[in-house]
């Protein structure tokens, strides 16, 4: 019984260690995907944001915003209703759609690099205004920032 009792022991710190994401380098970066929206999902009808031409309407946020230098923010939107994009850091993706006032961020999956004086808020976004070239970002009803058109 105390063999049995051992291994159990033994066992269970290895599958804590393993499950914990050990490095051997503590100061080394970590990477693993979660949802930091919990936004509704969007429908899966692609947004209403191109004119008949087929062409982003002045109001659409479809195109590149931002700066895609390294370890800048940026994000594209594509006309079928799905976004990418990089806080600087961390890469991301989802969805959105069109809304009363705006377009609706639908839930963002982002990896979780460990970046110092990095600010990761542009993958918690979960509505998006556009006022000519100014792409304004908002969480929960608060905007947190702008990026402009490319």
């Amino acid at each position: 019984m105390k063999t049995t009792r051992s291994t159990l022991v033994v066992v269970a710190v290895v599958a804590a260690a393993v499950f914990s994401g050990c490095a051997a380098d503590p100061g080394a970066p970590t990477s693993s995907a979660t949802v930091v929206s919990p936004s509704p999902t969007p429908s899966a009808t692609p947004p209403s944001a191109t004119s008949p031409s087929g062409t982003p309407s002045a109001a659409s946020p479809v195109g590149s915003w931002g700066d895609d230098a390294s370890g800048k923010a940026n994000v594209v939107f594509t006309d079928d209703g799905t976004l990418s994009g990089n806080d600087g850091c961390n890469h991301f993706s989802g969805s959105w759609k069109q809304a009363a006032d705006g377009f609706e961020i639908g839930a963002v999956v982002s990896t979780l690099m460990a970046c110092p004086d990095v600010d990761a808020w542009l993958a918690t976004m979960t509505a998006v205004t556009v006022d000519g070239d100014t792409l304004h970002v908002f969480k929960d009803g608060t905007e947190i920032g702008t990026l402009p058109r490319q």
